[in-house]
């Protein structure tokens, strides 16, 4: 997929009304703070103190559940939001996109221009989407969002559209599935079913959650994203049974 050209500028870019105070000068490394900022329409400073009361320290990065702890701290609902249902809405051949990246919202404004604001996290960065504006340096990049979650207003009405991951996810949890002749126990799925984004366990007794990714043909294994965790993941081969009947 091509660059962006450089007069896709956006005018009303929500990350300029970020001001660091010269307490903040040298803070680095602050893709989180920057994010929550911009999603909760709070000053740099109230959202660096929300940061740090959850255990982040200056300078440092913040995992997923972390950074979503702090949102909601704010007064916010954090939904996740499943990437085939919104690439479904893309135009022409681009409805058969395998992953979205974070210059999409450009490049597709008409689908990610709907008045809803998004968190796109990547490998090793966090980004905030406002009604199709991504005002963070991703925007001419190709990052892979790995993970994408809408913030709204508690008081908010209650979405109707395309994209959560709550409708799919009930029913594939009532699935009974099979492996060759054998039928498995409802609540288990073999990791090559799996559609790509959903959560998964190991173990139905495990506490770190995971996000399925791509096949890595180099590993050739499936890869698990960790939810907690957006730089660390882990590798399944196929055949490999995951767990799956839980409510995240």
């Amino acid at each position: 997929m091509p660059r962006l050209k450089p007069k896709a500028e956006i005018a009303n870019n929500p990350y300029n009304s970020i001001k660091r105070g010269e307490d903040f000068r040298h803070e680095c490394n602050d893709c989180a703070v920057q994010a929550v900022a911009v999603v909760c329409r709070v000053p740099y400073e109230e959202a660096h103190a929300a940061c740090k009361r959850v255990g982040r320290k200056d300078g440092d990065g913040m995992g997923v559940m972390q950074i979503n702890r702090v949102v909601e701290s704010f007064g916010f609902k954090v939904e996740p939001v499943m990437t085939w249902d919104m690439i479904s809405q893309y135009p022409g051949v681009h409805k058969n996109l395998k992953n979205v990246t974070t210059h999409h919202p450009h490049r597709f404004n008409d689908v990610w221009a709907n008045g809803r604001t998004y968190l796109f996290y990547t490998k090793r960065h966090v980004a905030a989407v406002v009604n199709g504006d991504n005002g963070d340096w991703c925007r001419r990049q190709s990052l892979r969002a790995n993970l994408i979650y809408e913030v709204t207003s508690l008081d908010a009405p209650k979405s109707e559209s395309k994209g959560h991951y709550h409708s799919k996810y009930k029913v594939k949890r009532k699935m009974a599935v099979k492996r060759g002749n054998k039928i498995i126990e409802e609540g288990w799925m073999v990791i090559e079913d799996v559609p790509k984004g959903e959560f998964v366990k190991r173990k139905s007794e495990a506490v770190p959650t995971y996000t399925r990714g791509e096949y890595c043909r180099y590993e050739k294994k499936y890869q698990l994203d960790d939810y907690g965790d957006i730089s660390r993941c882990i590798y399944a081969k196929k055949g490999t049974l995951v767990w799956v009947g839980f409510t995240f």
